[in-house]
């Protein structure tokens, strides 16, 4: 009996070896709902294996006989293997009460409108960048005037006392002849606010506001300060890091894994000057053991696993289980009390009417209009509902006609709206503005900001919305902006759509596969040869029977080893030469030596794709 024992540890300990070196094995089964037995039982086998070892040197050193024998030992293992988890527990549960003992709240308010500084974690220095530093809260508080100024400050300690002669960038919005030219990043100025009681029907954007007030020459203006200069000092981030193991501890028993995010409020005194703290609030995340001190997996990115000592998470100050760190935006709503919400309404109305303004008085509008009408255009496009739409598009329609603008913004809504709403003769129209903005090149002011390259690709996807019926009658204009460098490039998709004239377009599809081609080997990894180059396969692929003239030179040159035959670009190589009448056994052996993974039968299936009325030709 004692040698079974001994045979089923030993096949213990074997496979909990397996399992502490490839934990991710067990991830396997997971992937079928009924694998999830195996998959738990799979991590358990450490921790079994550390159990049944223990368990049978305390019965054997204790003497222990039969089933009562067995399960005080059992006991006795689970006494010894949780005095240890216990003990490092209520240090490691001291310490992270110890990191909110200190938190309070002594504001009063509503707290005076002034100059309020923000500290965050950081290098001291800004990223090389050019966008601005005023961020969600930056933006919103000076558009809502709660704030006459806010003071953005990085420090590698933001929670040591505050150094007054500590340098900031205060930004302030000021009315002047000429506004300083501001980028803002995407992603970088938004503020999730909550939803409050305010009556105001619709929240404005805060990019599209400020861009607004630009507009208008209320500027957005940076400048050199000093930490002194702030009435209110808000710091927040993260003040304990834990270690370098805090996500995933593994077997080390003092590791520490406790990570506290902070936010205090400093106010400076009327007396003095001084600062004091009126508010600190710390939300602690920490990974206390489990009752027992044993194995198990720790997860980490994807699939990444490895095991460790069984833990579990405690929070404390943290109301949400996935939320680690204060709620930004309703602590400034809610703790501090500020008013941030932006009127949307006023917004859209004033900058509608500043866009009229400007096409009535037939002037280029300034960068800081452009800028403005631009970015409201592209946030808000044409919706479906063509009454809502109306005021949209007839903006967007008469900027288009105005060669002192650029094309607006989402030029493929403009066009939705058109077919949608509007009589053949405007979509005719508007086919021949489009055609000819992109031979015309670049009309408007340099200032603006508005490459070519992003004025052809507006026009392209604007085009490519229109029933090929209002194409028909531009094919020289069409034939003749295929040979455009830029147009290829930039406009690739346009030129694809070449395959609604049919034959007659086949020698210039050719054309630019040819241009492609012209790339040399591995011409595909430059847009500039691979654009022209799918332009002209996928317009082929799409004029299908109407390009059989295209077949013997197709064939040549897939003969000689010119098209690339691999992944994508070997399906609509497949899909083009089939369906210009190319025999698939003449394609199969180019197919299969560039596809080493696929069989006879994926090339059967892509070819029987190819001959149905649902031909794969996009790439």
């Amino acid at each position: 009996m004692k040698r079974k024992h001994i045979i089923v540890l030993a096949l213990l300990g074997l496979l909990s070896i397996v399992v502490l070196a490839v934990p991710e094995l067990g991830i396997l089964p997971m992937l079928v709902i009924i694998g999830i037995p195996i998959s738990i039982a799979y991590w358990s086998v450490p921790a079994l294996f550390l159990i049944a070892t223990i368990s049978y040197a305390i019965y054997h050193a204790m003497h222990f006989s039969g089933r009562a024998g067995a399960l005080l030992a059992v006991s006795l293992c689970g006494i010894l293997l949780a005095i240890p988890a216990y003990m490092l527990n209520l240090q490691m549960e001291k310490q992270a009460i110890s990191h909110v003992s200190d938190d309070h709240n002594s504001l009063t308010l509503p707290l005076p409108l002034g100059n309020i500084a923000v500290i965050t974690k950081g290098s001291g220095k800004y990223a090389k960048d050019s966008s601005t530093r005023c961020d969600g809260f930056c933006l919103h508080a000076l558009l809502s005037g709660s704030a006459r100024s806010i003071l953005m400050l990085e420090s590698r300690e933001p929670f040591t006392p505050l150094q007054p002669d500590g340098e900031a960038v205060e930004f302030t919005i000021e009315t002047l002849p000429q506004c300083p030219e501001t980028i803002f990043a995407s992603g970088r100025h938004t503020l999730s606010l909550p939803n409050g009681k305010s009556g105001k029907k619709q929240t404005a954007n805060a990019v599209e506001l400020i861009k607004l007030k630009i507009s208008e020459g209320e500027c957005l203006v940076s400048k050199k300060a000093k930490l002194s200069d702030a009435d209110i000092v808000i710091t927040r981030g993260r003040a304990i890091s834990g270690g370098s193991h805090a996500s995933r501890p593994g077997f080390r028993l003092f590791t520490d894994t406790i990570i506290a995010d902070r936010i205090t409020v400093h106010q400076k005194m009327a007396m003095d000057g001084a600062f004091n703290e009126v508010y600190r609030w710390t939300g602690v995340t920490f990974k206390p053991f489990a009752w027992i001190l044993v194995p198990a997996p720790q997860s980490g990115y994807g699939f990444d696993m490895n095991m460790g000592w069984w833990r579990s998470v405690q929070r404390i100050n943290i109301a949400k289980r996935y939320d680690d760190k204060s709620d930004w935006p309703l602590f400034l709503t809610g703790t501090l009390g500020f008013d941030l919400q932006l009127d949307g309404t006023f917004a859209e109305k004033r900058i509608i009417e500043n866009m009229e303004k400007v096409l009535a008085e037939n002037r280029a509008p300034s960068p800081e209009e452009w800028n403005s009408f631009s970015d409201y255009l592209d946030r808000r496009g044409l919706i479906a509902n063509a009454d809502a739409a109306r005021s949209d598009f007839e903006i967007a329609y008469q900027m288009l006609e105005n060669r002192k603008f650029p094309t607006p913004p989402r030029l493929y809504q403009v066009v939705n709206h058109a077919v949608k709403n509007t009589t053949p003769q405007q979509i005719a129209h508007l086919t021949e503005m489009m055609i000819s903005r992109m031979e015309d090149g670049t009309t408007w002011a340099e200032n603006l900001k508005v490459s070519r390259k992003k004025e052809l690709a507006n026009l392209a996807a604007g085009l490519r919305r229109l029933p090929d019926e209002y194409l028909l009658p531009h094919f020289e204009h069409h034939v003749k902006l295929a040979s455009d460098q830029a147009v290829q490039t930039a406009a690739w998709r346009f030129i694809s759509q070449l395959h609604i004239h049919g034959e007659r377009a086949v020698p210039t599809l050719l054309e630019q596969i040819g241009a492609g081609l012209e790339g040399g080997y591995m011409f595909y990894r430059s847009n500039a040869y691979q654009h022209p180059y799918l332009a002209g396969m996928i317009g082929l692929c799409l004029a299908g029977p109407h390009a059989k003239s295209a077949s013997p030179k197709l064939l040549r040159l897939m003969q000689e080893g010119q098209l690339p035959a691999h992944a994508s670009y070997g399906d609509l190589m497949v899909n083009t030469l089939v369906r210009t009448a190319i025999d698939p056994e003449l394609i199969w052996p180019v197919y299969s030596a560039a596809n080493k993974n696929r069989t006879r039968e994926n090339f059967d299936r892509e070819v029987k794709r190819a001959k149905s009325d649902r031909p794969d030709c996009s790439y």
